[in-house]
C-alpha cells in the first residue's frame, strides 16, 4: 500500500512520531502540545513526541512548525502580509506549519478540526465535539489562507481560551493602538514642554499615560519624535510588522487642533492627526528605508474625533483602525452610515485598513449577542476591502461561543452562509437541543435589535458595564428564554440515541448556560428592586429587606459561578457595578415611622451595603456643609452641547460631562462623610448622572461611586487616615439638572 494512503493511527497504536523544532517558538511548543493531548483523546493512545534533534528513525512523522525539514521542503508561502497555514505532505513527511509561530498554532487546530474530527465549539476538552476514533487517515492537503489577513480577539483571560481562539482561526494583529503618548510621553521634561497641550487655555504636562490629552502635534519637530519612536520601535521589535501611533484614550486635543467639521455629533479631527501621520510617515521612520510601507506600516486608530474618513490623502504606510461598535449594524441608518465611512478610508490612499469591533460579553448583565449585526459587518467590510479585524471581548463563554466562533469562520471566508454555520455550531454544541438553543439567540437579537432602533446613529457600547443593561430584555422574551432553556435540557436527558460522554458533554454545556442564564435572571432582581418606588412604611420596609436580600443573593451566586466556570474566560462583576442604591432615601423614610429604629438596626446588622453606616449616622453628632461643584464644567465635545444656569439649576446637555471639587480635610479618626446630590428631571430618558469620590495623599487610595437619579444621589464614605484632599465629582451622559449638593461629617463614636 502507498505510504500516503496508510492510517497515521489503526490497531491501537500511532503509526507517527509527531516532531518539534529542535528550539521551538513558545507558540510551536503550544501547538505541539495542544496536537499531543487532542491525538491522546480521541484515540485514548498516546503519539511520541520528539525534538528534531531527537528524531532518528526513519518512522513517518508529523512536523510541526519551522523545522529543519520544513525548510529543506523548500516550500513557498503564497502570502506576503498576515496569516497562512498549511498541511502538506511529502513522502514519509506530514507537515504543519505556518508563515509565523502562530499560524502554526491555526494549522495544528485545522488538522484536528479535518483529521481528528474534532469541533470546537467552546475552550476546552469539554466544550468540544468529538467521538472516539479507532483509525485515523493520512490527511489531506489543507491550506488556511483567509480572506481577513489579521483577525484578533482580545480580553479572553487565560490560556486555555487563547489556545481554542488560535484553533478556529484567529492570530494576533499588528500593534497598533493608542501610542501617541508613549512617543511623546517619555521625553526629557525640558523637550516634553514644547509639546505639551493647551486644553481650554491651561497647558496640560505630558505624564506618559494613555488617558492624558494628546500633544501638540502642530509643534516644530514633532513630526521627529514620531518618526524617531517608529525607529526605535522596529529596533526594538525587528519582527513587528507596524508601530503604535494611535490618538490617545482621550477626548481631550490641543486648544489648535481645528475641527474640520462635525461627524456622529464629534468635532472631527481627523486631518489633523493624518496631516501629522503624513508627515512622520514622510520622514525617516522605518530604518530600513521601508519609508513607502511595502512591509512596515504606522499604526493608528480611526477613534473618536478620528473616526470619520479624512479630506486629506493618506500616506500609504499609514495604516489606520476604524473602530466602530457594529452591534449598531442591526439598525440600518447606522449600518449605512459606518459601512460608508469604513469605505471611505479603504479609498483615503492607505495601503491596509483594519476594522476595530467590541464584541463585548462579561460587562453586560444580559446576553450581547446579534449574529445578523455581526455577518453584515464582517462581509461589508470584506466588500469594502479591509484587510484586519480587531474585537474587544471579555467573553461570558456560556453566551459567546458562537459569536467568537462565528467570526472566526465569516473573517476566513466571508461568503459562506451565517445561518448555515450557525447551524453547524448549534448542532455540534448541543445535539437534539440545537433548535431550542437557536430560539434562544434568535430572542436576544430580536431584544438587541429593539435597543439598536433606540440607539440609532449616534450608538457607542450602550449600557456597557451598567446594571441598566439588565433591562435590555423584556418580560416576555425572559420568559421566553427560561422556557426554551427547559425544552433543551429535557430533550437532552430524554435522548436515548445518544450515551455516554458526549451527551455528559452537551449537558455540561447547558449546565454553563443556565447557571449564567440563572446569574441574569438575580442581576434583574436587583436592579428592579432598586427602581422601586415604595411609598407606604410597610412597602418601604419591604423594600430594604428585599434589597438586602437580593444583592447578597447576586454575590453568592456570581462567586459560585467563577468558582464554577473561572477557567473559561473573565469572572462575573456585575454586583460591582456603580449601581442606584436608594437605601440612604428609603432609611430615612423608615426612621420616622413608629418603630422605625427598631426595625432599622435589626435590617442594618443584616445588610452588606450601606445600612450599618447609615443606621451609625443616624445615632452621630453631624456637621453639614454646601458641596459647590465649580466651573469649568468638562465637557464631551458634541455640535448639541448646551450650558444653562439659573438661580436654582444648572442644565447640562452633552454626550458626557464631569462637575468636580476639591475639598481639602482634616479627618477625624472615625469620621463618615456623606454627600448628596439634589437632582431636577430632565427630558432625556436615558440620561446616566453617578456621584464619584476619591482620594488623595492617603497610602492607599480610595474609590467609590453611585448612580444619581432626580429620586436617589447619596454617597457615604469612611475617609482613610493620611489623607489630604478628596475630589469629588458628578459625572453625567447626555443630559443632567444639578441643583445642590450637601456635604454631611458625622463623628462616629469607636
Amino acid at each position: 500500500m502507498a505510504l500516503h494512503a496508510a492510517a497515521l493511527f489503526e490497531n491501537g497504536q500511532w503509526q507517527v512520531n509527531l516532531v518539534q523544532p529542535a528550539n521551538p517558538e513558545l507558540d510551536e511548543w503550544y501547538a505541539s502540545q495542544m496536537l499531543v493531548q487532542w491525538c491522546e483523546i480521541v484515540t485514548g493512545q498516546r503519539p511520541v513526541v520528539l525534538s528534531e534533534e531527537e528524531d532518528t528513525s526513519s518512522r513517518p512523522a508529523i512536523y510541526i512548525g519551522q523545522t529543519a525539514a520544513f525548510r529543506k521542503s523548500q516550500h513557498q508561502w503564497s502570502v506576503t502580509e498576515g496569516d497562512e497555514a498549511v498541511c502538506f505532505t511529502q513522502g514519509s513527511q506530514i507537515f504543519l506549519v505556518g508563515n509565523n509561530p502562530v499560524a502554526t498554532r491555526q494549522a495544528v487546530g485545522r488538522f484536528c478540526e479535518r483529521t481528528l474530527k474534532v469541533f470546537f465549539a467552546f475552550p476546552g476538552v469539554v466544550g468540544a465535539d468529538w467521538e472516539p476514533q479507532v483509525r485515523i487517515d493520512w490527511p489531506q492537503p489543507d491550506v488556511f489562507k483567509p480572506a481577513f489577513a489579521w483577525r484578533e480577539v482580545s480580553g479572553l483571560g487565560n490560556e486555555l481560551s487563547q489556545e481554542w481562539a488560535y484553533a478556529i482561526g484567529y492570530g494576533r494583529a499588528p500593534a497598533f493602538s493608542h501610542g501617541l503618548y508613549a512617543a511623546f510621553g517619555k521625553l526629557p521634561a525640558a523637550e516634553a514642554k514644547v509639546f505639551s497641550p493647551m486644553v481650554r487655555g491651561k497647558r496640560v504636562p505630558l505624564q506618559g499615560s494613555a488617558y492624558e490629552p494628546n500633544p501638540n502635534l502642530l509643534a516644530p519637530q514633532a513630526a521627529e519624535v514620531g518618526a524617531k519612536y517608529a525607529r526605535d520601535w522596529f529596533h526594538h521589535h525587528p519582527q513587528d510588522f507596524s508601530v503604535p501611533l494611535g490618538v490617545n484614550d482621550t477626548l481631550s486635543y490641543d486648544d489648535r487642533a481645528e475641527s474640520s467639521g462635525w461627524y456622529r455629533d464629534r468635532p472631527v479631527r481627523t486631518d489633523y492627526v493624518i496631516n501629522y501621520l503624513n508627515q512622520v510617515a514622510n520622514s525617516f521612520w522605518e530604518p530600513t528605508g521601508d519609508l513607502q510601507g511595502q512591509h512596515h506600516a504606522l499604526g493608528t486608530l480611526a477613534y473618536l474625533q478620528t473616526l470619520q474618513a479624512p479630506q486629506v490623502k493618506v500616506h500609504p504606510a499609514i495604516f489606520p483602525w476604524v473602530c466602530a461598535d457594529r452591534l449598531g449594524y442591526a439598525d440600518g441608518a447606522f449600518a449605512q452610515m459606518e459601512a460608508a465611512n469604513l469605505a471611505a478610508w479603504v479609498k483615503s490612499g492607505a495601503r491596509r485598513v483594519g476594522a476595530y469591533d467590541y464584541w463585548y460579553g462579561v460587562d453586560f448583565c444580559t446576553p450581547r449577542i446579534h449574529f445578523t449585526a455581526q455577518a453584515q459587518a464582517i462581509q461589508q467590510a470584506a466588500q469594502a476591502g479591509v484587510v484586519g479585524w480587531y474585537a474587544e471581548v471579555s467573553p461570558l463563554w456560556a453566551f459567546d461561543a458562537p459569536k467568537l466562533w462565528l467570526g472566526a469562520k465569516l473573517l476566513e471566508n466571508p461568503h459562506q452562509s451565517a445561518e448555515a454555520l450557525l447551524q453547524q455550531w448549534f448542532h455540534a454544541a448541543y445535539g437534539v437541543a440545537a433548535l431550542p438553543m437557536q430560539e434562544i439567540y434568535r430572542t436576544c437579537e430580536q431584544a438587541w435589535t429593539r435597543d439598536a432602533h433606540l440607539g440609532g446613529t449616534q450608538q457607542w457600547l450602550r449600557h456597557f458595564r451598567a446594571e441598566h443593561s439588565s433591562a435590555v430584555f423584556n418580560a416576555n422574551e425572559l420568559a421566553s428564554v427560561t422556557h426554551h432553556l427547559v425544552e433543551a435540557e429535557t430533550l437532552l436527558k430524554n435522548n436515548a440515541a445518544e450515551s455516554g460522554a458526549r451527551k455528559e458533554r452537551q449537558l455540561e454545556r447547558l449546565r454553563q448556560w443556565q447557571e449564567a442564564w440563572d446569574l441574569i435572571l438575580k442581576m434583574r432582581d436587583v436592579y428592579e428592586t432598586r427602581q422601586a418606588k415604595p411609598s407606604t412604611r410597610t412597602q418601604v420596609r419591604a423594600a430594604l429587606e428585599r434589597l438586602s436580600r437580593a444583592e447578597q443573593t447576586l454575590a453568592l451566586a456570581e462567586q459560585r459561578f467563577n468558582i464554577a466556570w473561572g477557567a473559561y474566560g473573565r469572572p462575573v462583576k456585575w454586583a460591582e457595578m456603580v449601581a442606584r442604591d436608594p437605601r440612604p432615601e428609603w432609611f430615612e423614610r423608615a426612621q420616622t415611622t413608629p418603630g422605625g429604629l427598631t426595625f432599622l438596626r435589626d435590617w442594618a446588622s443584616r445588610d452588606d451595603g450601606l445600612g450599618l453606616w447609615l443606621y451609625r449616622a443616624s445615632q452621630a453628632e453631624s456637621v453639614s456643609q454646601p458641596l459647590k461643584f465649580e466651573a469649568p464644567v468638562e465637557l464631551s465635545p458634541s455640535r448639541y452641547n448646551q450650558v444653562t444656569e439659573s438661580p436654582t439649576v444648572r442644565h447640562l446637555v452633552a454626550p458626557a460631562g464631569v462637575l468636580s471639587m476639591a475639598v481639602p480635610l482634616t479627618v477625624q479618626p472615625g469620621s463618615l462623610w456623606r454627600a448628596r446630590v439634589k437632582l431636577s428631571p430632565v427630558a432625556e430618558a436615558e440620561a446616566q448622572a453617578k456621584l464619584e469620590v476619591y482620594s488623595i495623599g492617603a497610602v492607599k487610595p480610595f474609590y467609590r461611586a453611585v448612580k444619581v437619579d432626580p429620586e436617589s444621589g447619596t454617597l457615604l464614605v469612611q475617609i482613610p487616615s493620611g489623607v489630604t484632599q478628596v475630589i469629588f465629582k458628578l459625572s453625567f451622559e447626555k443630559e443632567i439638572a444639578f441643583e445642590s449638593a450637601t456635604l454631611t461629617e458625622y463623628q462616629l463614636s469607636r
